[in-house]
């Protein structure tokens, strides 16, 4: 009975231990599986995209990635296209992406953004089935009201995820309206917005202003998207704020800033919701993969 007991006591132990530790998220730029990355793909196996950084996505309890494109079963047409020519931006991924992005520990995607929708409504149910069938998250604001928000429970703390997406209509104001539902029904709230010009790499007034008003209305944590490039971090009223992460499995090498993406590492004590940050950085190359800058 004593050594029962003693069993016992350590497994709860070892719980409160496991609780005491940070929640550690890792939120990546924009994910593309399509044209020179699909060429790849097919010739060497989707891991071979991510094997380079694929220890750094396993070391965290939760993944995020912003999904640029839908997963549909339709032939790609970006694929071989002309650069800068109207298929050369239309998306799709395979199905075979969804179980790469779980076994990468990429759980939760943000799909609200302007790439979602490229082959439709269709596309986007199909992106959804895929998705789930995997065991795989999913949240944003694709103009219909549901699934733009979504709430998850890590170490007994809950996280809630709403999207800012610029390319819907009321886009800002389906935002605040999923800030004010959420907020006081979870510990921590954390925007990924889709937003801005791309290939600028500081985020213009107007998106600070906007992002200062998610902030004022109750977001802990926002991580912004869309640019192509990494653009600036702010800490305005005690909350932070990354206004692009750049790419981060993606196919543009015009220019050095595009060849590159951020990495953010959110670590969260759960007793003091006390937020710390730790920034990698990726790069981009005529290799297709992505792989970790070493200083």
């Amino acid at each position: 009975m004593q050594n029962f007991l003693k069993f016992i006591l350590s497994i709860l132990l070892l719980t409160s231990e496991e609780q005491a530790k940070p929640i550690e998220l890792l939120f990546t730029g924009d994910l593309m599986f399509d044209r020179y990355i699909r060429e790849h793909a097919i010739k060497y196996g989707n891991d071979y995209i991510l094997e380079d950084v694929k220890s750094l996505l396993l070391t965290n309890d939760l993944v995020i990635a912003d999904l640029e494109g839908p997963i549909t079963t339709y032939d790609s047409i970006s694929m071989g296209s002309v650069i800068g020519s109207p298929p050369n931006f239309v998306f799709t991924f395979d199905p075979s992406v969804a179980q790469t992005l779980y076994e990468h520990n990429i759980r939760l995607v943000n799909i609200g953004n302007n790439h979602i929708l490229n082959f439709g409504y269709e596309g986007l149910a199909q992106t959804k089935k895929f998705l789930t069938a995997a065991n795989i998250g999913y949240f944003g604001n694709v103009g219909i009201p549901e699934d733009r928000t979504k709430i998850i429970t890590l170490k007994n703390m809950t996280l809630g995820f709403v999207n800012y997406n610029e390319f819907v209509q009321d886009g800002k104001q389906t935002a605040l309206e999923d800030i004010a539902k959420l907020k006081n029904k979870v510990d921590l709230l954390i925007l990924m917005a889709h937003w801005g010009p791309e290939y600028i790499t500081e985020a213009p007034p107007y998106i600070q202003e906007l992002a200062h008003t998610f902030i004022d209305n109750g977001v802990d944590l926002i991580i912004g998207g869309h640019p192509h490039v990494v653009q600036q971090k702010e800490v305005y009223n005690g909350k932070t704020i990354y206004y692009s992460l750049g790419n981060f499995v993606m196919d543009q090498y015009f220019e050095p800033a595009v060849m590159q993406g951020l990495l953010v590492k959110t670590s969260i004590d759960p007793v003091s919701k006390e937020l710390t940050f730790k920034e990698f950085t990726v790069k981009m190359d005529l290799t297709a993969k992505t792989s970790l800058v070493t200083k």
